[in-house]
């Protein structure tokens, strides 16, 4: 009996998910979600290329050797 319930269950899913599919007003508002959650990760990986690009910069700077004259004083 248990083994089978899955089965019912996915099945029962599948049928309520083509007939949601199947509605041009769900299908309309799904595609607008799926539009609107693209833009928002493409918003943030834009930020966090932007943030990821500073942190380089400050790595960069901090690595880079500071002068020194030649009696240990800094320029």
């Amino acid at each position: 009996m248990l083994p089978i319930l899955p089965f019912i269950v996915g099945a029962a899913a599948g049928v309520a998910g083509v007939m949601l599919f199947g509605d041009k007003k769900i299908k309309k508002k799904l595609i607008e979600g799926k539009q609107y959650v693209e833009a928002k990760y493409n918003e943030g990986k834009d930020g966090v290329a932007a943030i990821t690009e500073c942190v380089k910069e400050k790595v960069k700077s901090k690595k880079e050797p500071k002068e020194v004259n030649t009696d240990g004083t800094k320029l």
